[in-house]
């Protein structure tokens, strides 16, 4: 997924230098290009990932930034090839940022693996429920009466069709 460029990037480029302002710009200026795209062949998604090789060979060998690149660039334009799918992962960062702090309020009572266990699974199931647009409670009980969980499964057939809605919906 791409974001917006790393703040390391730019921090690096300050601290050293011109050449490396230079890399951070060329950074720049390639999230600027597909900023807002929705999609694009594999041919021209391939060029985009050698343009970021490109730039991150312009770092020190062995330079965190430069590895980080270096690894994510095959990736970076997944959002392109899949219409559809956002740019970011801002929706998912979300998530955890909340049940991480709804676990920061609750964690004095949480003192024993199964009550962490517990809590994990009925975050889960409530997030799951509320993406869904089903009540929590609805949910548990049609789990108990159905433990095969063929609330949470699309009809048969529409696996896949459905997929790629509702994450076009959440733009």
């Amino acid at each position: 997924m791409l974001g917006a460029p790393p703040r390391e990037a730019e921090e690096y480029a300050i601290r050293n230098g011109k050449s490396d302002i230079s890399c951070h710009c060329r950074l720049l200026s390639l999230y600027r290009a597909v900023k807002g795209r929705e999609s694009a062949c594999s041919p021209e998604c391939h060029s985009l990932a050698r343009a970021v090789l490109e730039i991150a060979s312009s770092y020190p060998e062995g330079h965190k930034f430069r590895t980080n690149l270096e690894e994510a660039a095959p990736y970076l334009f997944t959002f392109l090839r899949c219409p559809g799918m956002p740019s970011h992962n801002n929706g998912a960062e979300l998530e955890i940022r909340d049940t991480a702090v709804l676990h920061r309020n609750v964690r004095h009572q949480l003192s024993t693996v199964e009550g962490r266990e517990v809590f994990s699974v009925l975050v889960s199931v409530a997030r799951t429920c509320r993406k869904l647009g089903i009540f929590p409670r609805t949910a548990v009980e049609c789990l108990i009466r159905d433990p095969d969980w063929s609330l949470f499964k699309p009809p048969p057939g529409q696996e896949h069709r459905d997929l790629v809605a509702p994450v076009a919906a959440a733009c």
